[in-house]
């Protein structure tokens, strides 16, 4: 399993809180298909109100784990009006044999 760490950041006409980190989850949770390989989130918020910090957990898989994730958070971004407009960005990629 990989770990990729994910920051998503709300634009700045949100304003704060811009919405919780278990609603992130969900919303991940609900554009998540199979072949996204997600095994498990964990989010909190982030180094202010309007960013919630992200522990996207992935089968291995022939797609790097970093392209899997931001693929995730794109579909996240793209269809849920509640993260309409926000950013985000990988922060850190661990692959299994560390975890």
């Amino acid at each position: 399993m990989d770990l990729v760490l994910v920051r998503l950041t709300a634009p700045e006409t949100v304003p704060p809180p811009a919405i919780s980190p278990e609603v992130v989850v969900d919303i991940l949770w609900s554009v998540s298909v199979p072949d996204d390989r997600l095994e498990h989130v964990r989010a909190r918020h982030g180094p202010n109100t309007g960013a919630v910090d992200l522990a996207v957990f992935l089968r291995i898989g022939a797609t790097p784990a970093a392209e899997a994730a931001e693929s995730l958070c794109r579909q996240a971004v793209a269809t849920a009006p509640a993260l309409s407009d926000w950013s985000f960005e990988v922060l850190s990629v661990l692959r299994g044999s560390r975890l």
